[in-house]
C-alpha cells in the first residue's frame, strides 16, 4: 500500500514540476511579448511619420492583448 501512495506521490509531483515549468515559459513568453510591443510602441512615439496610430486604436489593442494575456494565465 505505501508503495502504491509512494508512485502516486511521485506521479502528481512530476506532473506539478511539468505544469510549473509550462507556466514558466508562458510567463517568459508573456514578458517578450510585452517587451517587443512596449519596444514596438516607444519607438512609433519617436518616429511618428512611419506611423500614425489614434489613441482609440492604442486602447483597443492594449485591451485586446490584456485579455488574451489572462486568458493564458487562466
Amino acid at each position: 500500500m505505501a508503495e502504491v501512495l509512494y508512485e502516486s506521490l511521485n506521479g502528481d509531483t512530476e506532473i506539478a514540476c511539468r505544469l510549473r515549468a509550462e507556466l514558466d515559459l508562458a510567463d517568459q513568453l508573456d514578458n517578450k511579448l510585452i517587451n517587443q510591443l512596449t519596444g514596438a510602441v516607444d519607438g512609433a512615439d519617436e518616429d511618428q511619420s512611419s506611423t500614425t496610430s489614434s489613441p482609440s486604436k492604442e486602447t483597443e489593442i492594449s485591451s485586446k492583448l490584456q485579455h488574451l494575456l489572462s486568458r493564458l494565465h487562466n
